[in-house]
């Protein structure tokens, strides 16, 4: 049975500060990756050890 997907998902403005430590081409991928879980609820995996230690915090929401 397929996963049912969600529209949208919720940025919490308290991520901020984990976000932060990203550069901008991060953030872009880290979002990607958010949407992609959202919409398929694989986990992302990280070559980058920085962006795999900002996602443990958010994926717990």
């Amino acid at each position: 049975m397929k996963k049912k997907t969600v529209p949208a998902i919720l940025i919490h403005l308290d991520w901020i500060e984990t976000i932060k430590c990203l550069s901008h081409e991060q953030i872009g991928a880290f979002i990607i990756a958010m949407l992609d879980y959202a919409n398929t609820g694989k986990e992302p995996k990280f070559k980058d050890n920085s962006m795999q230690a900002c996602s443990s915090p958010l994926k717990s929401r």
